[in-house]
């Protein structure tokens, strides 16, 4: 082999070597876009994260408020039951609720026993 042809086949081997190495470039610089892209992705989902977070937050801080309204006034009706009933009040219902209820009572029981008196002599009747 003469020194050109030497030459030659340097020069065609570093030309492959080039070649290869643009191939690989390309390749790695698709990469590089596909991880931009992906990058791009994430940080829009990041950014709608952030501000469903926020809506979500703000969400927290008025059931927080609710609840700390619903806390107070539950106080204070406890505090006004408290107040306005003791023993003699419950007694006194009692005393008024228990007659009336034992009268009810009575009431359906001598109805029931008139039903049952109207369906002997209808029987009867028959």
């Amino acid at each position: 082999m003469t020194y050109e042809e030497k030459v030659l086949a340097l020069l065609e081997n570093m030309n492959e070597r080039l070649t290869a190495l643009e191939k690989g470039r390309e390749e790695d610089s698709k990469r590089l876009i596909a991880l931009e892209e992906g990058r791009n992705d994430d940080y829009r989902r990041l950014i709608y994260l952030e501000e469903n977070s926020k809506t979500l937050g703000r969400l927290m801080d008025l059931v927080a408020t609710q609840v700390n309204m619903l806390t107070m006034d539950m106080g204070e009706i406890k505090q006004k039951l408290d107040q306005k009933s003791d023993k003699s009040d419950i007694i006194r219902l009692e005393n008024t609720i228990i007659p009336k209820t034992k009268a009810v009572f009575n009431g359906y029981a001598q109805h029931s026993d008139q039903l049952r008196r109207h369906e002997l002599i209808l029987q009867k009747i028959k």
